[in-house]
């Protein structure tokens, strides 16, 4: 074996002292006053100090990703992250109590009647989560991880998938869009 290897490495007790971290502020010096091309999703811009046109500048940049809770910004297959699913998967899917039901209206015998979306239909099924830029209901799981349906997995899936559910008529029953989901 190589004893000089050994030798150079030291005591375990080097490996096990503890050491200070360190911090990185993100701080740019600008010499010349010309903007600092990052990229990034959003930079908020924020000088330390006011100096003279000549003098190096010091500005500090400030680094804010903000995630939309609206499932419907997240049905481009690109758009989801694993950061993103496991946020949706795991957030509650019932709407707060200040939250307005929407409703669809529907002829029945030659009178419009209107079709609620209630809370019991949230907590019944766990997977459904409304949007409130698309407009409708939407499968949790399936937006996510279904694209193919049908027999041979070639027939794109819409309602519940990429399309929002908005009329809410035959939502429960046998034959209802809950039950065939």
């Amino acid at each position: 074996m190589n004893d000089n290897k050994r030798k150079n490495s030291g005591s375990i007790a080097t490996w096990l002292e503890k050491r200070s971290k360190t911090t990185i502020q993100d701080t740019r010096t600008n010499m010349m006053n010309d903007p600092i091309p990052i990229a990034v999703s959003s930079v908020t811009q924020v000088h330390l100090n006011q100096q003279s046109p000549n003098e190096p500048t010091t500005t500090h940049f400030s680094m804010t990703t903000e995630l939309s809770n609206d499932i419907g910004d997240y049905l481009e297959k690109g758009s989801q992250t694993d950061h993103v699913k496991a946020r949706f998967l795991e957030a509650p899917n019932v709407p707060d109590n200040n939250f307005l039901y929407p409703f669809s209206l529907h002829n029945k015998k030659g009178k419009q009647e209107k079709r609620y979306l209630k809370r019991d239909h949230f907590i019944q099924y766990k997977w459904l989560v409304y949007s409130q830029k698309k407009g409708g209901v939407f499968c949790n799981y399936c937006v996510f991880f279904a694209n193919k349906g049908g027999k041979d997995k070639n027939v794109t899936l819409k309602s519940l998938v990429t399309v929002p559910l908005d009329k809410y008529a035959k939502m429960l029953g046998e034959t209802g869009d809950f039950s065939t989901q």
